[in-house]
Order: structure tokens, then C-alpha cells, then sequence
């Protein structure tokens, strides 16, 4: 399949308290990594823009050597507002030569930053280009051959078949990764294929054992309003109608009100059902290949997408299709690029969990060989990264480096961290991640805001004085 172009995707701006606050800010629902809520927002406007996509980076191109960065590291490690868990790694990314460090092994949850280890496991498995199908079974049309979708059941059954893409949408395919696969398209084939065959009225049930279990253990409900049950199939990864339960069924009902837009009755309610042996595939839209999902999941910071995403490797590896499946077979991959895991445990793939153990060391190795050109498959991930006062969830952050510092974003109560790459003014170039933990939950400048505000200083240093 040919790349599509990737797009810059949509951001989340939140109005509320007289201030703009973006996912960045982790106090949206939707794609936040934060357990348990920093601040309880009260509900807002969500408004959703697409930014021009940003120019393209040559990451390995020639770099100048680095300054000494001595000095604003052991300034940033002694400041209070760090807590009293700081880790960071920093490298030359054109040698891969470490230029300072703190506490480079520790382990502990980078929050969401664990998606770097997913999205590095999906694209090296399941390959940039691979993209993921939700399709619609016909039921063999002999008599006794079609399983009864509810108890009274009697029309022609169609079952519309999850294949792992929660970004599906209504109307027109977006250009952009959210979006791409339309049940409205995918309705008007299942229609056009039902009015070949003389059928005006079906019954619908819907598949989405692709799929196994709602999540992971150590969640809580309150972590659920973060991360969806998980499905093989939903609508803008679950952004819309935060408050539905059961995603599967929500999504084959929007499939039921555009089949019925397109002149098909549905009788009753949609019910989940198997799609049938001996079934004729009548219609299916495929989503955007797996690097702009993985670039979007890293923009957005997507908890849902990232999770759905481990299950893929999973499933491509033979190895299940829950949450747990997932996160060992993001381990297994990691291990298999030759990344340090000394003492890695996944307990999810998205950094809700604070029962991760992640060292800072082995995030920037990841970042590394992400640009090191050994690894093809693993080139976009950095591609995904969100830009410093651009966009996702950098697009309100670092406003005195705009541009000069692309990294992925984390936030637990307790937990703050970013992971990613600096351009410094000097012409050198330096991957990083940094871990602040430990943090006092109840604070405010003592405690989260403090310390992302510290390592948002930090970085910005970094690009000023590498």
C-alpha cells in the first residue's frame, strides 16, 4: 500500500478557569495518564483544529559536538521541585555518547512515556504501511445456516467484524489518522452489496473478539475514565461520549443509524455475534497505515490506542490478544531490538499504571536507535513525537523554545517525565529523558505543576546551552 502522507492530527484544546489547557496538561479526559485526577475539571467545550504539519526533520544529519552541560544539570537535579526521585539519561544522538546522567537505571513509571516502548513494538512488528480492516459478514443465505442474533430475530443477520481500529468516524474519510475509516462508507458498500442481493432488511450483530478482557488489573474505575473497555472497534478512539460503558455496542449502533441513512432496515438492537463461517465479506475500510496511527497515539497521547496497539504486536506475535498478551509482547519486542531491560516490567502499554518499571536509560536508547538508520521500521517514531509550542501535547508548552525541542510527554500525580530529542542553537543535537518522581500528590508548585514546569526549564536550557 502506498504511504499516505502523515497529518499533522488533531489537537484538544480545553477551555476552563480562564485558561487554555491541553491534554499536554493532562487534565482532559480522553487520552490523560493522570491516577488519580490532579484537579477534578469541570466539563468543558472540547474544540478540535488541525495544525499544518510541521517540516521535516533530517535527524541525521551532521550535528555539532556538544557544549558542556554540566552546570545546568547539577542545577536542575538539586532543585526541590523535582522530588526526590530524579533520573535522566542524555546523549550526543550523532555517537550515541552519554554527556551527562543522573541516576540513568533507576527504575520506576515515566507515565506516558511508556509509549515510546509501544509505538518502537508496534513499528517494529506489525510494520509501518500494515493497516487494520473493519469489515461486514453476510450470513450463508440457506435456510438454518444463519445464527439468530437476538431471540425473535428472523431478517438477513450482517455482522460488522472489529479489526483493532479505534479511530473509526462518520462522513466523509478524514485525510487525517482519526477518521480515515468511515462507517458511512463502509454502510454504503454494505448497502449497495444487500440491494445487489434483493435484501432491504437485516438484523446486525457485532464481532469484537479480536480482543480479549476490558483492560488491565491494576487499573481502577477512576483509570477508566482515561482508557476505554477495550474493543477492537470504536469511534475517535473513544474521545466521543466518555461516559458509554460498552464501546462495541455505541459503535454498531452508529453503524446501524447509517445503514438505516442508506435505506437498509435494522431490526432490533445490535448484539454481539461471531462473524459467520461460510460468510460473504461485503464491505470493509481500512484505516491509516500503522505509522500515522502510532504518530497520533504519541501526539495525542492516546491510552486507548496505545493499548490497542500492544494487543496488535501480540496477536502478530502468537501470543493473545488481552492487555497482559500486550504488554509482554511490547517487552519481548523491546528485548529483541537489543534495548537495555534490565529489571522492565509492563504492568500496561499506555503509563497509566505506576506499577511500571522504566529507566530513563532505556527510553533515550530507544530514542536512539529510533535515529540511528539500523532499524528502518523504526524511523517514524520520532516522526510522532509532539513539537515544543506546536503541537499535541507540547503545543502549550515551551514557548521560549518553539520547535527546537520534539519529545513525548508524561504525567502521573506523583510522576513527571519527557523523553525525546533537543536541537540545541549550537548546532548539536541530544536525545534525553527525564524522570521526575516521587512527587507530593497534594501539591501544587511543590508538587506536579512544579515539577513539569521545572523540566520544562530544564529541556529548554538544554537547547540553549548544548
Amino acid at each position: 500500500m502506498k504511504l499516505a502522507r502523515i497529518i499533522a492530527p488533531v489537537l484538544l484544546l480545553a477551555l476552563a478557569g480562564g485558561y487554555v489547557a491541553l491534554d499536554g496538561a493532562d487534565i482532559v479526559p480522553g487520552p490523560l495518564t493522570t491516577r488519580p485526577v490532579i484537579s477534578e475539571p469541570a466539563p468543558r467545550p472540547v474544540l478540535e483544529v488541525e495544525v499544518p504539519p510541521a517540516a521535516a526533520v533530517d535527524y541525521r544529519r551532521p550535528s555539532a559536538v556538544p557544549n558542556d552541560i554540566s552546570g545546568v544539570v547539577a542545577a536542575f537535579v538539586a532543585s526541590p521541585d523535582m522530588g526526590p526521585r530524579v533520573a535522566l539519561d542524555i546523549r550526543d544522538a550523532s555517537t550515541g555518547e552519554r554527556i551527562a546522567s543522573h541516576n540513568p537505571t533507576q527504575l520506576g513509571p515515566p507515565a506516558s512515556s511508556t509509549k515510546v516502548l509501544t509505538a518502537a513494538a508496534a513499528l517494529n512488528r506489525l510494520g509501518p504501511t500494515d493497516t487494520f480492516a473493519t469489515s461486514v459478514v453476510l450470513a450463508p443465505e440457506a435456510a438454518g445456516t444463519a445464527p439468530d442474533v437476538g431471540p425473535e430475530a428472523s431478517a438477513q443477520q450482517i455482522v460488522l467484524v472489529g479489526g483493532g481500529d479505534l479511530l473509526l468516524g462518520t462522513g466523509e474519510p478524514a485525510a487525517g489518522v482519526n477518521g480515515r475509516a468511515s462507517l458511512t462508507v463502509l454502510a454504503s458498500q454494505t448497502a449497495t452489496a444487500l440491494a445487489e442481493r434483493g435484501i432491504t432488511t437485516v438484523s446486525l450483530g457485532v464481532d469484537d473478539t479480536l480482543f480479549e478482557g476490558r483492560g488491565v488489573d491494576v487499573w481502577t474505575e477512576l483509570d477508566y475514565r482515561y482508557v476505554i473497555n477495550m474493543t477492537p472497534l470504536a469511534i475517535s478512539g473513544g474521545q466521543e461520549h466518555a461516559s458509554r460503558v460498552d464501546y462495541t455496542i455505541y459503535t454498531a449502533e452508529t453503524f446501524a443509524e447509517e445503514l438505516t441513512a442508506q435505506g437498509i432496515t435494522v431490526e432490533g438492537e445490535p448484539q454481539r455475534a461471531p462473524a459467520p463461517e461460510g460468510g460473504a465479506l461485503i464491505g470493509m475500510v481500512e484505516s491509516a497505515p500503522v505509522e500515522e496511527v502510532t504518530a497520533w497515539m504519541l501526539k495525542t497521547s492516546s491510552n486507548s490506542v496505545a493499548e490497542a496497539l500492544a494487543r496488535h504486536v501480540a496477536i502478530a506475535r502468537g501470543e493473545g490478544n488481552t492487555a497482559e498478551a500486550g504488554a509482554a509482547a511490547v517487552t519481548a519486542e523491546i528485548r529483541e531490538l537489543g534495548l537495555p531491560t534490565t529489571g522492565l516490567y509492563l504492568a500496561d502499554t499506555c503509563g497509566l499504571a505506576g506499577e511500571n518499571l522504566i529507566s530513563p536509560e532505556l527510553l533515550v536508547e530507544t530514542v536512539q536507535l529510533a535515529l540511528g538508520g539500523t532499524n528502518p521500521r523504526l524511523n517514524p517514531l520520532v516522526e510522532g513525537f509532539p513539537i515544543a509550542y506546536l503541537d499535541g501535547t507540547l503545543a502549550d508548552r515551551l514557548h521560549a523554545v518553539p520547535g527546537e525541542i520534539r519529545a513525548k510527554t508524561g504525567t502521573l500525580t506523583t510522576v513527571v517525565s519527557l523523553t525525546g530529542i533537543v536541537e540545541a542553537r549550537s548546532g548539536a543535537r541530544l536525545t534525553f529523558s527525564v524522570v521526575a518522581g516521587g512527587l507530593d500528590p497534594t501539591g501544587v508548585e511543590s508538587g506536579v505543576w512544579g515539577a513539569r514546569l521545572g523540566v520544562d526549564r530544564f529541556v529548554a536550557a538544554l537547547a540553549e546551552n548544548a
